[in-house]
Order: structure tokens, then C-alpha cells, then sequence
């Protein structure tokens, strides 16, 4: 049995119906009634998982910032869910962070919440001899039962002809990755545990400029919004950083199929 937290997620959902094609699944998450922190009270096995996957988290950045107790709890889930993989004896762990952690000059709650739990990841490593994989993504978006996401925020403002705001410059750089091609990435680190184990992989799109971006969002959707830049959000970076592993998907087909849906 493979164990996942985050279920539920925009990640999570994806991971959990590809694995469950070739593993028997337990999902853990908040919108069922699962959490976290407390994972011995949620899961009684006959025997040790195969391995535990990790992507539960409070991932959106500014809601973390607003309210940084968030944070902590990603700690907590995080620790949660080492402990239970130490005392049930399972020896392989997955634990989905963020690229954001890769950008020395930033620090906000959030991401002192993912570089203190990579640390955790670590030190089960070596304390406890627990493998481990770490996956940071980079602006992996689709729709999900929370769209707050970049995006999708872009798309439906631009399928109702409302401003397009983006905090920076049309130099802005993303690289999105829409989570139908994230997932199989992601799966083949996990059915291929022994080859990668001890690595850290950052997985991202293309790196492209913001305005490009949002130029084949509005062709797609026909819009006529206007896109009102702000000053950058001191939590948010403005540039991408190179990633281990670049997925590769046709963007303006899936803005056409996300404008359709």
C-alpha cells in the first residue's frame, strides 16, 4: 500500500488516480476529514507501507504570509508524517516541496516552512535510515476545488473580459506546467524509487515572460482584457531559476482547453 497525503489537491488527485492504477492507495486529506498532524490515529496497517507520499501542505503563499500559524503547521504535517513512516517501519518517502525554496533572497513563512521541512526530510535520512525523494514544482496549475492559482486566475478573468493584474513587469518570468503532463514526471520518480532516491528534483515548464503568457490567454479566450501591472509582491520571485527536469506541453492547448472546460 501506498500511503499519500493531499489527496484531494490540485497535485495530490492527479498522483493518487495515476497510482491507483498499479498500487493499492490510502489517501490523507483535509477536505475528506483527514489531517496530518496526527497520522497514527488516521491509518492502522497489518504491515508497513510501500512508501509514503507527502504533498499535504497550506500552499498558497500569501494566505501563509497573512497568516504564518499555516506555516507551522506544514512543519507539523511534515514531522506527522516522517514519524509515522519511522514507526511503521517503511523505508521510502516522497515529499513534495516548492521551487520556491531555491530563491536564496526570498524568505516568507511559506517557504521557511518547506526548507525546514526538507531539513526534517534529511534528518530522517540519516537518523533513522528512511529514503527519500524530493520533488520541489514550479507553477503546476489546472483546475482544482480551490483555483487561486495564477493561471486559472488569468484564464476566467480573461473569459469575462476583466483586468489581467500581474504584480511586476512584462519581463516577469513563469514557467507553467499544466498538471496533466506534471503528473507522469512525477510518477516515474516514484515507480523508479531506487534509481532516484536521495536526489532532489525541481520540475517546471518552459520558462516564458508573463506578457507572452497572458497574450495566448487572451487569444484563446478572445479577450479584450486589459493587463494592469503592480509592484512586486516581496514574497514572490521575478525571475525562474533552471530546473533539473523542464516538462514540455503545448501551452496555448491547454489555456484552449482550460478556457473550454
Amino acid at each position: 500500500m501506498i500511503i499519500l497525503t493531499g489527496h484531494k489537491g490540485l497535485i495530490g488527485l492527479k498522483l493518487y488516480e495515476e497510482l491507483s492504477r498499479q498500487h493499492e492507495m490510502f489517501g490523507i486529506d483535509e477536505q475528506t476529514g483527514g489531517r496530518c498532524e496526527d497520522m497514527s490515529s488516521l491509518v492502522e496497517l497489518p504491515e508497513p507501507p510501500e512508501m509514503i507520499i507527502h504533498s499535504a501542505a497550506h500552499c498558497f503563499i500569501k494566505r501563509v504570509t497573512a497568516d504564518p500559524s499555516q506555516a507551522l503547521q506544514n512543519i507539523l504535517m511534515t514531522f506527522s508524517a516522517l514519524e509515522f513512516c519511522r514507526t511503521s517501519e517503511c523505508k521510502k518517502f516522497v515529499y513534495f516541496s516548492s521551487s520556491r525554496i531555491e530563491h536564496k533572497e526570498l524568505h516568507n513563512p511559506y517557504i521557511a516552512s518547506k526548507r525546514a521541512s526538507e531539513e526534517l526530510v534529511m534528518t530522517y535520512a540519516e537518523c533513522y535510515g528512511i529514503e527519500y525523494v524530493i520533488i520541489r514544482p514550479e507553477t503546476i496549475w489546472g483546475y482544482s476545488y480551490d483555483n487561486d492559482r495564477v493561471m486559472i486566475k488569468w484564464i476566467e478573468a480573461a473569459k469575462k473580459n476583466e483586468d489581467i493584474y500581474v504584480y511586476g513587469s512584462p519581463e516577469k518570468e513563469l514557467s507553467p506546467l499544466h498538471v496533466d503532463t506534471f503528473t507522469p514526471i512525477a510518477t516515474d520518480i516514484m515507480e523508479n524509487f531506487d534509481s532516484h532516491k536521495g536526489r532532489i528534483y525541481t520540475v517546471s515548464g518552459k520558462v516564458r515572460k508573463v506578457q507572452d503568457i497572458i497574450d495566448i490567454i487572451k487569444q484563446e479566450t478572445g479577450s479584450g482584457s486589459n493587463v494592469v501591472y503592480k509592484e512586486p509582491e516581496p514574497t514572490q520571485p521575478q525571475v525562474c531559476l533552471a530546473p533539473n527536469i523542464e516538462g514540455e506541453d503545448d501551452l496555448r492547448m491547454k489555456v484552449r482547453e482550460a478556457a473550454n472546460s
